[in-house]
């Protein structure tokens, strides 16, 4: 997190607190699922006590306790590769308009985050197995009164997301560069009109990414240097990864819960990349989306697409729906850019 993006220019600090708040009332103050959930804020020196305090007095005492600061700068975890060290920023695809923060920022969840917590487990004697991201501005909607550890673990599951976005075209040079290196066959290939995993939310086993094979394959991403010349994401990398590396049965689609991701205009504040899904647990989801719909869409004269995609175009590989849906779910959906688009069958998943 950061108090100010050094991509997009907005209220880092205000959105986080209200993303905190939603987490607060619909996870971490249910269940007494603090008592098994730490809250990590990553940062590069930009919180001071005093915000660390205001965050503890709007969230109150529980949360507080929960609530980790991390400061990433000058960290081993934070800082070019040595194959980019010589670089120069001008020479970089849509620079300066995706800053070098902001790659740091992708070369971290793509890459060194799984190294961040190996590391830490062996220093400080915890044993965290899965991690679960929310990105300053994702909003969580409406109650996960399960533990989503716990429902993990217990169907054994690698990783868990909730949102595709359609840009997997850029990974087409490095798959095949990947592909021609002789590795063994891949759990499933990549195609380039495919789901990305839109991972601004996502729950992953530490361990998975990890394993041998896994840390080969993103230390052949890393090494090429596309993270930062070329802005290879961690969406995409994450993307290539859990489908590469992973059973199919061991991928979980979330779709039980409201959700809310969204980059907007700096000059018309419309969204113009993602947005907002309702979960088939939500009761209160048309109310929810209606809000949305008014203040960030119409009340702003901004533009949108409807739609109400079924289980056919929702990930079907992995969205294990329980019995009793009956294998069917129809989900109202806000969106702009390419996230959720419609009629996508199995490439969504």
């Amino acid at each position: 997190a950061q108090k100010t993006h050094s991509s997009y220019g907005r209220d880092s600090f205000g959105i986080l607190l209200e993303s905190l708040k939603l987490m607060n009332a619909n996870y971490l103050s249910l269940n007494n699922h603090t008592n098994n959930t730490d809250v990590l804020i990553f940062h590069t020196a930009d919180f001071t006590a005093t915000d660390m305090d205001l965050m503890g007095s709007s969230l109150g005492p529980d949360f507080r306790s929960a609530l980790k600061f991390v400061d990433l700068s000058n960290t081993t975890y934070w800082q070019r590769p040595k194959w980019n060290r010589k670089d120069n920023p001008l020479e970089w695809y849509a620079f300066p308009l995706f800053s070098e923060g902001y790659r740091r920022m992708m070369h971290w969840y793509a890459i060194d985050i799984w190294s961040f917590f190996q590391d830490h487990n062996k220093d400080t004697g915890c044993n965290y197995e899965y991690i679960m991201r929310f990105d300053e501005d994702s909003f969580l909607h409406s109650p996960m009164k399960y533990d989503v550890f716990d429902f993990m673990k217990s169907n054994d599951y690698n990783y868990g997301f909730r949102l595709c976005a359609y840009e997997m075209g850029v990974t087409r040079r490095i798959w095949n560069m990947w592909r021609s290196a002789g590795p063994p066959p891949p759990k499933r290939d990549i195609e380039l009109d495919m789901c990305g995993i839109y991972n601004n939310f996502f729950v992953a086993k530490i361990e998975f990414f990890l394993t041998g094979p896994v840390q080969r394959f993103l230390g052949f991403i890393d090494r090429h240097g596309m993270i930062y010349r070329r802005r290879l994401g961690d969406l995409m990398i994450h993307s290539m990864t859990v489908y590469a590396f992973s059973e199919p049965q061991k991928i979980h689609r979330f779709l039980d819960f409201t959700y809310e991701h969204g980059t907007a205009d700096k000059t018309t504040g419309c969204v113009v990349w993602g947005g907002i899904q309702a979960g088939y647990n939500d009761v209160d989801a048309e109310a929810t989306l209606g809000k949305y719909m008014e203040e960030k869409v119409t009340g702003k004269g901004c533009t949108a697409n409807v739609s109400f995609p079924t289980q056919d175009n929702l990930s079907p590989t992995y969205q294990h729906l329980p019995d009793r849906l009956n294998g069917k779910v129809k989900l109202k959906t806000i969106v702009a850019g390419k996230v959720e688009l419609p009629g996508k069958g199995l490439l969504s998943g």
